[in-house]
Formats: C-alpha cells, sequence, structure tokens
C-alpha cells in the first residue's frame, strides 16, 4: 500500500487479518488478566482489602430514620503503563518477488504480533509463577506432597486445599487453574482422575479440560502450552515452557469491568496515542528510505498489574 513519506498509516486491514488469524501459540495473558481501559498513561486507585470488604457492618435503620453509612478504608495502588512494540521492514525488491503482495504484508503484520504476544507472555508467567509475591507458606502457596506427575498424586485434594487457603486469605473462591502443557499431560495420567472420568487407562489421551475443571471444583482450566528460545542470538536454541511446570495457579480472574471488582489483576490498556494491547497490538506503516520501501510497526500500550494477593495461590507441584 503506497504511503507518502513522513506519514505513518494505521494498517485497519492488517489489524484486522491479525486478530482474525489464529495465533502461532496459545497465548493466556490476557485472559488471565483481562484488560481494563484507563484515561491516562498513570495514575492512582484505590482497593477495598479483604478486611474492609468482609467486615460486617449495621443494617438497621436507626431510631433517628437514618441509614448506617460506612467509611471505606481503600488500599492507594498505581498503575503506568508501557510502550510495547515492534517493526518489520517491507523491502520493495523482496515485495515484487513475493508472489502475493497481500500475503507478504499480511505474514510480516502476524509475526509482529507474536513477538510483543510472547514478550508480554513471558512477562506475566513471571509475574504469576513468583513465590516472592506468593511465598510456598501461609495462605500464598503450598508445597504438594506428591509431584503431580506422579500417577497416584491427590489432584483433587491439592486443589481442594489450595481454595482452603484462598479463601481463608480473603474470601475468594479461586475457581480458575493455569497450569502447563506439561501438567496438563501430567495430570491425564492421574490414576484416580482417570477413573473419576471413566476414561480408559490403557489410552494415552489428554482429559477433556470441560470435564476435568468440575472434577476439579474449577470452573475453568487454562492451558499454557506457549514455548519461547531463551538463548540469545547466535547461541544454541535453548526452548523452553513459558508457563513453568513446577507451578500451578488457582486465581480470581476479573469478570467484569470494574476496577473494584476483587480478582488476581489485570491488563491496565491506555490507547490515547492509538496503541492497542499486547494481544490485540496496533498496526502501522510508514515509509523509510534506506531500506528502499516502508516499515509495518506494531505498538501496544499496556501493564501487567497485580491487583490482589489474596486473588492467586500458587502450588508447588514438581
Amino acid at each position: 500500500m503506497p504511503i507518502t513519506a513522513g506519514t505513518t498509516l494505521p494498517r485497519v486491514d492488517l489489524m484486522a487479518s491479525v486478530q482474525a488469524a489464529p495465533s502461532l501459540q496459545n497465548f493466556i495473558a490476557e485472559i488471565i488478566l483481562p484488560p481494563i481501559e484507563v484515561s491516562a498513561q498513570s495514575g492512582r486507585f484505590g482497593v477495598i482489602p479483604a478486611e474492609a470488604r468482609l467486615r460486617r457492618h449495621n443494617t438497621r435503620r436507626l431510631p433517628s430514620g437514618s441509614y448506617p453509612r460506612s467509611t471505606w478504608t481503600l488500599t492507594d495502588d498505581n498503575f503506568a503503563t508501557r510502550e510495547y512494540g515492534h517493526e518489520e521492514a517491507l523491502d520493495e525488491r523482496q515485495a515484487r518477488i513475493y508472489a502475493n503482495y497481500a500475503d507478504f504484508e499480511r505474514e510480516r503484520a502476524l509475526r509482529i504480533a507474536e513477538v510483543i504476544r510472547l514478550d508480554y507472555e513471558v512477562e506475566v508467567a513471571a509475574m504469576l509463577q513468583n513465590t516472592t509475591t506468593w511465598p510456598l507458606s501461609g495462605n500464598t502457596g503450598y508445597d504438594v506432597s506428591t509431584a503431580w506427575s506422579a500417577i497416584g498424586a491427590d489432584v483433587i485434594g491439592d486443589v481442594l486445599y489450595g481454595q482452603q487457603l484462598g479463601r481463608q486469605a480473603g474470601s475468594l473462591l479461586l475457581d480458575e487453574m493455569v497450569i502447563s502443557w506439561k501438567t496438563w499431560t501430567d495430570i491425564s495420567k492421574n490414576t484416580a482422575l482417570r477413573a473419576a472420568l471413566n476414561v480408559n487407562v490403557d489410552r494415552v489421551t489428554l482429559l477433556p479440560l470441560g470435564m476435568l475443571a468440575p472434577l476439579l471444583n474449577l470452573k475453568q482450566i487454562h492451558v499454557g502450552t506457549a514455548m519461547y528460545n531463551s538463548a540469545d542470538d547466535g547461541q544454541t536454541p535453548t526452548f523452553a515452557d513459558i508457563w513453568s511446570s513446577s507451578y500451578a495457579s488457582l486465581i480470581r480472574r476479573a469478570q467484569t469491568s470494574s476496577i473494584e471488582e476483587p480478582c488476581v489483576g489485570r491488563t491496565f490498556h491506555w490507547g490515547a496515542d492509538g496503541a492497542g494491547t499486547p494481544a490485540n497490538p496496533t498496526i502501522e506503516e510508514y515509509v523509510e528510505d534506506p531500506v528502499r520501501g516502508s516499515v509495518l510497526r506494531g505498538r501496544a500500550e499496556a501493564q501487567a498489574k497485580k491487583l490482589l494477593t489474596a486473588g492467586q495461590v500458587l502450588l508447588k507441584i514438581d
């Protein structure tokens, strides 16, 4: 698409293609931390702590005819989004060689989106699978007695115990779980789970998540299947799971657009300058003479933000 030098053109067509095309990997960061729109790049907000939210209040109408009122003491918090971005050159010579120019542009836009999505996925996984924020003791975490890779592990008991910790921490039902691909394959071999679901133990198959979730007293199970190369450029590739198989996260995920909803966290998104979210970045094009062509750029403006420590219990399962 020809554009004038010095002009940056939003490529709405490529953004639509990126959103419609299946991602090469199953990224779950913005499913676990749903986006919430903010009107400024940074700001402050209040969080209602569990001790305030659960305090019993007098609700009987007073003899004066008025009604009791509460003064909420909020925990002060703040956010500050940052910009994510990546570019790829659209070389004119390559474009002419390419059989279909539309495919040439679309493939590069998809690559840009994958780069941004992968970076954000790594960031969110590192934030949630963090034993400093969620120690494996008290009400924040738990080191299971038998690794979930063992066919005799008490997966049901471990999940129920983790949910009890969540209730003790803030009366939240942690009704969703985040696990890695390896963990899914491990618990799919579990003797008790296969027997409870009446699965043929002689067949090697993955237990359906839609059947497994209610058995574990969960509404939904999210499997992080994405991988990344942790080696530097020029080094021998080292492919690793983004979501560690050493942990399982029991979480309370946001269901509404309210910042006051108790949950593990959010993706704060500031789109005032047209930037998208990491899962759906804005795609732009501008001319750059040195490459004898134009450049595609993907942009996102967001922050992965933890809101409530009580919104997650981290299980050490290996």
